[in-house]
């Protein structure tokens, strides 16, 4: 008498067996890819919200240059400055003096 003939029952379980290891294997496979993928997405998405961060932190910074740069060349500040070094004229009329 053989052990393991094709048509045994012993030969049905090892070979149900097998199988059984082949797709968890290949399910494990197939988790650690997916795993995979997901981890870059996620890092490409917080890397894309870092840099979103960081434009939005250059846009608010040249806001406020723009803002005191405007503050720095106003009319009256200039006046003020004028005033305060001495006696200067305007290179050009004023614009009320020079309507009639």
């Amino acid at each position: 008498m053989r052990r393991n003939q094709p048509d045994s029952p012993r030969a049905r379980i090892g070979s149900i067996w097998a199988k059984l290891a082949c797709a968890v294997v290949g399910a494990a496979m197939i988790a650690s890819g997916l795993l995979a993928v997901r981890q870059q997405r996620i890092q490409i998405a917080s890397e894309l919200m870092r840099t979103h961060l960081e434009a939005e932190q250059s846009i608010q910074n040249a806001q406020r240059l723009r803002a005191e740069i405007a503050q720095r060349l106003a009319i009256n500040h200039l006046r003020q400055l004028a005033s305060a070094e001495g006696d200067f004229v305007p290179a050009t009329p004023p614009r009320e003096a020079a309507q009639p």
